[in-house]
């Protein structure tokens, strides 16, 4: 082997890995060309997109998650872009993971005008491989039991099934030998016929990074003859999700980012528009001629009130992490953290809390840990962020394991990722596998007060 493949192989093994939501190395996603070929393929069907609304199936291919994860990144920012500017409000989304067969059916979620039902969905995609992954996939296979599992036959006729992946083409295990379903099985075919489905459907898509370009193939069941959700609202889809309400944050395109299709303009993403004084009726106006002295006399209040809390001392081995500035919707309630074991323990409480507010829990060269803004001084252990949903999510750095978790159910999809609710009560230890030393302790009590 030369120099140069040696020096390739070394370099790969000592980068790192890049974090499932690291949304930003993807920088180039094909949104106009799936947004133009759905809407294609829906009028073929004999679907009106405009006016009906329909369920979608998105499926994402796990097994290359561990080998490809920046091909995996691509692959959920496409899906993301259709979920947030094609999709509308009053369609029906279901995440399934598949590999050599579908491994995990999440959760179907009719979409309103709120982030949350958007948020909803994100949460259910896969972030990892199955457990005790084998890697390859089973496309067709994956299409069979996507119909038997998530298409009930009474709403096979509004029901679109898309499932993303690295290539159409089923793979099996590297250097294992399996039985791959095939696209003549009997099942598959009847299964088909049998819900009124058109052949299946395969395209190709390009996503880029700086570096190159990576294909982003989806294989996709449309109804022969397509219909819209009973029930569902009829008004226009279209302008449609407001880009500050875009699910999940961390992948919002940037503001200058043309987008396929024109969204609900807002100046803030919980802001209401004002409402326009009735015609003939002149906004309120203060009166001339008096001096606003309950004015003057809350602003002194309040600068009094500002000045005690900025210039008192906290308790000694308190501290406050204040998340980095941003907008957000704010959260109720209260989250206090504890760090370490005693008597070298460090208790954080998180403020504030907006569906914006984040934080970074770091260790210094001494061990210290502490809980950080966006500009951490420190080995990085995990990221914390409260979600749409009032959710405080935990998720460990790509070298960083959680061990003995107590109170929180792990993410199945996601082991690195823990996601709190009101009431809950976290203990567990972070351990990062690039250093030596012991795992720290890690307490996270998430009260309604």
């Amino acid at each position: 082997m030369g120099f140069l493949a040696v020096a390739l192989l070394v370099s790969r093994a000592f980068a790192q890995t890049p974090g499932p939501q690291d949304y930003r190395l993807v920088v180039q996603v094909p949104r106009r060309e799936a947004d133009q070929w759905l809407k294609s393929e829906v009028a073929k069907s004999g679907g009106n997109l405009d006016r009906d609304r329909y369920h979608f199936v998105l499926g994402f291919s796990t097994g290359h998650y561990g080998s490809d994860p920046v091909q995996a990144i691509a692959m959920r920012r496409l899906a993301f872009s259709l979920l947030n500017n094609t999709l509308a409000a009053g369609d029906r989304v279901t995440p399934v993971a598949w590999e050599l067969s579908v491994w995990n059916v999440g959760k179907s979620t009719s979409l309103t005008g709120d982030a949350q039902s958007r948020g909803a969905v994100v949460d259910e995609v896969p972030y990892a491989p199955a457990e005790q992954s084998r890697g390859g996939h089973d496309t067709e296979r994956a299409l069979y039991d996507t119909l038997e599992r998530a298409v009930p036959r009474a709403e096979a006729p509004q029901t679109i099934v898309l499932l993303f992946t690295n290539t159409n083409q089923s793979q099996g295990p590297t250097g294992q030998r399996v039985t791959l379903f095939g696209a003549n099985n009997s099942r598959l075919l009847s299964a088909i016929r049998e819900r009124g489905y058109r052949d299946p459907v395969r395209h190709s898509f390009a996503a880029r990074t700086r570096d190159e370009s990576l294909n982003i193939d989806v294989t996709a069941l449309f109804p022969k003859a397509l219909r819209g959700i009973p029930g569902a609202p009829a008004a226009a889809r279209f302008p449609t999700f407001a880009r500050e309400t875009w699910q999940p944050p961390a992948d919002r395109p940037e503001a200058g980012e043309d987008l396929p299709n024109v969204t609900i303009r807002t100046l803030d993403p919980d802001s209401k528009p004002a409402r326009a004084p009735a015609p003939g009726v002149a906004a309120s106006e203060p009166k001339g001629g008096t001096f606003p002295w309950p004015l003057v006399l809350l602003g002194l209040v309040v600068a009094g009130v500002t000045i005690y809390f900025l210039t008192r001392k906290k308790p000694r081995g308190e501290a406050t992490a204040q998340a980095a500035p941003g907008k957000g919707r704010p959260v109720a309630g209260r989250i206090q953290a504890t760090l370490g074991t005693a008597p070298a323990a460090v208790r954080t409480e998180l403020k504030p809390l907006t569906t914006a507010s984040q934080w970074t829990l770091v260790q210094d060269g001494d061990g210290r840990p502490a809980l950080m803004d966006d500009q951490p001084e420190g080995a990085r252990l995990a990221g914390l962020r409260m979600s749409e949903q009032g959710r405080l999510l935990l998720e460990a750095e790509p070298d960083v394991a959680f061990q003995q978790v107590q109170g929180v159910r792990p993410d199945t999809g996601n082991p690195r990722l823990l996601t709190l609710r009101v009431g809950d009560h976290l203990v567990c230890r972070i351990a990062a596998v690039s250093t030596t030393r012991p795992p720290l302790r890690c307490e996270i009590v998430y009260t309604e007060k």
